[in-house]
């Protein structure tokens, strides 16, 4: 095995997605409370945070939480998947398994700053700081590339097992 603490690094990143994700269930059921009937919930956010476009409704909020929930649930989809077949591809689908959590926790953690930077007492959302959706970009474009380059790596690695067992 490639790592020696997979499942306890593993389980670490889960219970935090499942803390976060609570948070954010939390925060949004919060949210609702507080905002006015006819409150503008931001839909899309621009690169450097500012908002683009909104929805009418309070309800809307709750666009969060589904979000995050969708993105949770498909994180512990793969975290369950079997692990069959020879070492390589049992540490193909624990490099997956990373990957999918850490999407789902920048995804959770970006949907708790979006809902707690909403202020309370009937009031608009603000903007996200410039820093996160820049941030979020640049986090998940690393983990693709790492997950590529991973996968890269273990294939080579399996190509040459492969011809050292038919030389053999």
């Amino acid at each position: 095995r490639i790592f020696a603490h997979t499942s306890m690094l593993l389980a670490l990143l889960n219970t935090l997605n499942l803390v976060l994700w609570a948070s954010v269930w939390y925060l949004g059921l919060k949210v609702y409370g507080d905002l006015p009937d006819d409150a503008n919930v931001p839909m899309q956010f621009g690169i450097y945070g500012q908002i683009n476009w909104t929805m009418k409704g309070r309800a809307w909020v709750f666009l969060y939480p589904g979000i995050s929930t969708s993105i949770f649930l498909s994180s512990f989809v793969v975290l369950y998947l079997p692990k069959n077949g020879d070492n390589v591809k049992k540490t193909t689908l624990d490099i997956t398994k990373f990957l999918m959590a850490k999407v789902s926790l920048v995804v959770q953690a970006m949907m708790l700053l979006i809902l707690f930077l909403t202020p309370t007492m009937g009031k608009e959302f603000k903007e996200l700081p410039a820093w996160a959706p820049s941030g979020l970009v640049a986090f998940l474009a690393g983990s693709m590339s790492m997950y590529i380059y991973s996968m890269a790596v273990l294939e080579s690695l399996n190509v040459r097992g492969e011809k050292e067992g038919k030389d053999e």
